[in-house]
C-alpha cells in the first residue's frame, strides 16, 4: 500500500514536517514494508517557504531586516537565479509570530520589512516575487512595505512620513513615487477576498486579531478609504474591491497598486509548486490537515484542494485536523473518506508539541490499521 502524507502546520504548536513525521511515526508502528511518501505543505502563509525549501532546489538569502516594530532582525527568503524569481514570505519580517502577545497592536506595527526584503531581492536581480502574506501584523495598507521601496507618503506638513506605521493612515495626504516600482512582477499568493475596507474589510475582520480595539478598527478602516481615494484619484484605477484587497492588512490593494500584481489562491500555489498532482495520481491514500477545518475550509483552504485531487483520481482521503467544525455534509461532499479531529481525542487537555506529537502518532497508527486491512 502506497500513502501520501501532506499535511501543513498546526499553528503556534507544530511545524508541518513534524505533524507529518508524527503520523508516518505511527503508521510504522503498524508495518515498515508500506510505502509512505511525505511531502509538507503549507497554503501560501507561514512555513510556505520551508516546504518550497525542501522540494526546489532554491538559494537560501539571508538579509537584515526590520520586524514589525520596526526592531532590526536577520530575515530569510529563496531566490530562483535562473528564473529571477524571489518567494517571500511576509511573516517572516512583519509577522504575528515575531511579537509576543502584549507587543500585537496594529497601530503602532509596520509592513516595513518586508518591503525591504523585497528590496534585496530586486538589487540581487529579481524582477518577480511570490509574496506570500498570511500570518501579518500588520494593518497599514501597506505604507510601510511601499516606503521601504521609495514610495513618499506625505502628511499635512509637507513631512515625508519615513516608517510609516497603521496609525498614520490617517495622516497622509499625498503620495508621490506611485510607479517606482512598476516593472516588479508580484505573484500574490492569497486565501481571501475581503475588500481594502468596509464591514468585511481588512481592519473589521483582522484587526482585533492583531491588537485593534473596536475604535482602532474605525480608525484604520476610515484610513485606508482615504488612502485608497487618493491613489484612485492618481493612477485612475480603483483596487478596494479587488480580489485579495484587504489581504495581510491591506497590503493586497497596496500590492495592486505599486506592482505588476496576479493574485493567485496560495493554498493551489503550493499544491502546484510541490507538484502533489503527480504524487496523489500514484499512491492508494492520501493523508492530510491543518490546525483547523471550518467552513473556511470550502473557500479554497488547502484541504480543499487536495480533496479535488483526490476526487480526480478517486482516491480515499483522510484529515487529521486539531479542530473540526465543517458539518459532516460538507466533508462527505468533498469526498473525504474519514476525518479525525486532536480534540475529540484528548480529553480538552493543553496542547504542547509533545502531546500533539503523540496524538498524531496514536491516529497514524489508527489509520494505518484500518486501511492497510481494506
Amino acid at each position: 500500500m502506497h500513502i501520501l502524507v501532506t499535511c501543513d502546520s498546526y499553528k503556534d504548536c507544530l511545524t508541518a514536517d513534524s505533524v507529518g513525521d508524527s503520523i508516518i511515526e505511527g503508521i510504522n508502528k503498524v508495518s515498515d514494508d508500506l510505502n509512505v511518501t511525505h511531502i509538507p505543505i503549507a497554503d501560501g502563509g507561514e512555513g510556505s517557504l520551508q516546504a518550497i525549501q525542501s522540494y526546489l532546489s532554491l538559494q537560501s538569502i539571508n538579509c537584515n531586516t526590520l520586524d514589525p516594530l520596526l526592531r532590526p532582525i536577520e530575515s530569510e527568503y529563496l531566490l530562483d537565479y535562473e528564473n529571477s524569481r524571489a518567494y517571500i514570505e511576509m511573516a517572516r519580517a512583519s509577522g504575528l509570530e515575531l511579537l509576543e502577545k502584549m507587543e500585537r497592536n496594529c497601530m503602532e506595527t509596520s509592513s516595513y520589512g518586508t518591503g525591504m526584503m523585497i528590496k534585496d531581492a530586486m538589487d540581487r536581480g529579481a524582477n518577480e516575487v511570490v509574496l506570500f502574506i498570511g500570518g501579518s501584523a500588520t494593518s497599514d495598507m501597506g505604507i510601510g512595505m511601499a516606503a521601504a521601496l521609495g514610495i513618499n507618503f506625505y502628511d499635512e506638513n509637507e513631512n515625508v512620513l519615513t516608517h510609516p506605521v497603521g496609525k498614520d493612515l490617517n495622516s497622509i495626504v499625498k503620495v508621490e513615487g506611485i510607479r517606482a516600482v512598476k516593472n516588479l512582477n508580484c505573484l500574490l499568493a492569497c486565501d481571501v477576498d475581503n475588500p481594502l475596507y468596509g464591514p468585511n474589510g481588512a481592519s473589521f475582520t483582522y484587526g482585533p486579531q492583531k491588537g485593534a480595539t473596536p475604535d482602532d478598527v474605525t480608525f484604520l478602516d476610515e484610513g485606508m478609504m482615504r488612502l485608497n481615494k487618493i491613489f484612485h484619484t492618481s493612477t485612475g484605477r480603483d483596487y478596494a474591491f479587488a480580489n485579495g484587497a484587504g489581504a495581510a492588512g491591506g497590503i493586497g490593494a497596496m500590492a495592486m497598486y505599486a506592482f505588476n500584481t496576479k493574485v493567485v489562491n496560495g493554498a493551489t500555489f503550493m499544491i502546484d509548486c510541490l507538484e502533489i498532482d503527480r504524487h496523489v495520481c500514484k499512491v492508494d491514500l492520501v493523508i492530510t490537515g491543518e490546525g483547523k477545518m471550518d467552513d473556511q475550509t470550502i473557500q479554497g483552504k488547502l484541504i480543499n484542494g487536495i480533496s479535488k485531487l483526490t476526487r480526480k483520481y478517486k482516491k480515499k482521503l483522510v484529515v487529521v485536523c486539531g479542530i473540526i467544525t465543517l458539518e459532516e455534509e460538507s466533508r462527505k461532499l468533498m469526498g473525504i473518506t474519514e476525518s479525525y479531529s486532536l480534540s475529540h481525542i484528548s480529553d480538552h487537555a493543553p496542547y504542547t508539541p509533545e502531546s500533539t506529537k503523540a496524538l498524531l502518532q496514536k491516529l497514524g497508527r489508527k489509520i494505518a490499521e484500518k486501511y492497510s486491512i481494506n
